[in-house]
């Protein structure tokens, strides 16, 4: 009977404090860095010929993420992905007249490793699509192309919270890619027929993010 009453007792306690858990709403920012290999492809069709060229490469971003994130247990969150930025240039070649920017959003989610009041370690993966300008005045003729495409990203991080209040330190590195399709290019303004062109750019590296979470107790 002793037995019985302790292990009703356990039940009800558990269920109690589980019913009394508070849920956290955490919004994140900061900055990024992504190394990536490149590959570039591009497919003419001309007079019932293929002409075809890939090119391998690599590439660096400087970006600002932005994540909202949704406590839906004390193990598992999910929510929105944002990144805004722009791959770098190297400094060996004269890149006046150039400029890119990206935006990518997505639907993330993440399982904690180990969780406390004072932080967390975390896995996460998403899935997004995204979207590059590339401008190119530099030849003397304004040329603008737009990308967009799906990508997805694994990665593992930290976050560790300043005396255990509402405002936290986020670290995470991990693998990101993405897949761009041309969809328009642009001479001097005016939107050209590319229906015979066929452009993809694939990029996938390491993707080190650090910046500021603040949790809001629901």
């Amino acid at each position: 009977m002793n037995k019985l009453i302790f292990c009703s007792l356990f039940v009800i306690l558990s269920s109690y404090s589980q019913a009394q858990r508070t849920n956290e709403f955490q919004i994140r920012a900061g900055i990024g860095l992504a190394v990536y290999e490149s590959t570039s492809e591009f497919q003419y069709h001309f007079l019932g010929t293929d002409i075809q060229s890939i090119e391998k490469d690599g590439a660096a971003t400087f970006h600002i993420p932005v994540e909202l994130r949704y406590e839906v247990s004390d193990r598992f969150n999910a929510g929105i992905d944002m990144k805004f930025g722009s791959y770098l240039y190297s400094d060996t070649t004269d890149n006046s007249g150039k400029s890119n920017h990206f935006s990518i959003i997505g639907i993330g989610a993440e399982v904690s490793l180990v969780t406390a009041e004072k932080g967390r370690v975390y896995l996460g993966a998403g899935f997004n699509s995204g979207n590059l300008t590339i401008n190119d005045f530099a030849s003397g003729l304004g040329q603008e192309t737009e990308w967009r495409g799906p990508g997805y990203r694994f990665n593992i991080g930290g976050i560790a919270y300043i005396y255990n209040g509402p405002i936290g330190v986020n670290f995470n590195i991990g693998y990101d890619k993405h897949n761009f399709d041309l969809k328009e290019y642009q001479l001097d303004g005016n939107l050209q027929n590319i229906s015979n062109f066929i452009g993809k750019l694939t990029v996938s590296g390491v993707d080190v993010n650090l910046g500021l979470v603040f949790r809001i107790k629901s």
